[in-house]
This record gives structure tokens, C-alpha cells and sequence, in this order.
């Protein structure tokens, strides 16, 4: 169970995130080990399914993506994260891709 503290944080991050995320056409995200640990991130990724946002994923190489992730996202592209260019450009192909699927 989680404590008074822990709820008001949830509650706090979902109401931020969900409003943030309504607004959006699309839902793109950077996906790297850490995220999959991170519990802003499980939530934002909750919301976006329940509101049927479009998923798409900036991915750092070496990271793993499960295979229902891989099943759900509309665009996964990789950069080196060594190389700020690279992701400049995995964006770039995504919004593009996002735009061509008619969701931009």
C-alpha cells in the first residue's frame, strides 16, 4: 500500500503528466535503461495507453525493448547517446513518421 505522502505524489505526477499529455497528438519519449526503472515514466506510459495517444521511441542503443512494447509503439528509432545529433535525428524521423500516419 502506499503511504499519504506517496499518494499525493501519484496524484500530483498523474494530474501534470495526464493534462501535458492530453493536449499532445502524439506521445514521444526517449527510452533508455533508466526509464524502464523510473515511475514518472511507468505513469506517463500508463496514461498515454489509456488515453490512445500514438507511441513513439527515441531509444538509446544497447537499450532493451521488450517485445509488447515493441507491439504498441507506432515508431521506435535509436541514437547513440554519446552523439546529440543522432538524437536530433531519431526525433526528426519520428515526427516525420508521426506526420506521414496522419497523427501531427
Amino acid at each position: 500500500m502506499f503511504t499519504t505522502d506517496e499518494q499525493q505524489w501519484v496524484k500530483k505526477v498523474a494530474e501534470s503528466s495526464g493534462a501535458k499529455i492530453q493536449k499532445s497528438s502524439i506521445f514521444l519519449s526517449l527510452f533508455t535503461e533508466n526509464y524502464k526503472s523510473d515511475p514518472v515514466a511507468a505513469l506517463q506510459f500508463g496514461i498515454a495507453i489509456l488515453l490512445n495517444k500514438p507511441l513513439f521511441f527515441a531509444v538509446e542503443r544497447g537499450t532493451v525493448i521488450n517485445d509488447n512494447i515493441k507491439g504498441v509503439a507506432h515508431g521506435i528509432e535509436y541514437y547513440d547517446a554519446s552523439d546529440p545529433i543522432s538524437l536530433e535525428r531519431a526525433v526528426k524521423k519520428l515526427t516525420d513518421k508521426a506526420e506521414k500516419l496522419g497523427f501531427m
